[in-house]
């Protein structure tokens, strides 16, 4: 069952990111990218979005924008307001380790976008800090 098998890898390596732990997520993120069907977007976005986070956390911030620029880019016309929320607000994430903070705030609104359309509070108020954390304030 290779589909759950690289779902699970993709979910447990971006859980891993979470957590700091960069080096047991890297095989997680490369098996859900190697395993998974083309068009299983949501095992492909996530384990680009954890490969990302990983390259960025060894300072390969290049290959890890155009990685989690991928993983946007896959989810572009999908239906699935939150997983584009999370793949954009790991961009946002690339792009702050990266110390591109203006693009990281970009990355973030947009995600911010998905959030809201969907109505997930806790994913809307980590992004609003997230944000809040780049000196970004909404204009009402």
């Amino acid at each position: 069952d290779e589909g759950h098998k690289s779902t699970g890898a993709a979910n447990l390596a971006r859980s891993l990111c979470a957590l700091g732990r960069f080096d047991e997520a890297e095989p997680f993120a490369d098996m859900a990218r190697r395993i998974a069907a083309e068009d299983d977007l949501a095992s492909q976005v996530t384990g680009r979005c954890a490969g990302a986070l990983v390259l960025a956390s060894r300072g390969h911030f290049e290959e890890a924008i155009a990685l989690a620029r991928e993983a946007v880019d896959l989810f572009a016309e999908a239906e699935n307001p939150m997983t584009a929320g999370d793949a954009w607000m790991d961009l946002a994430t690339v792009y702050q380790v990266a110390g591109q903070n203006a693009a990281a705030a970009d990355a973030a609104r947009e995600a911010l976008g998905f959030f809201e359309r969907k109505g997930v509070r806790p994913a809307i108020a980590r992004t609003q800090a997230f944000l809040g954390d780049l000196g970004w304030r909404r204009h009402t």
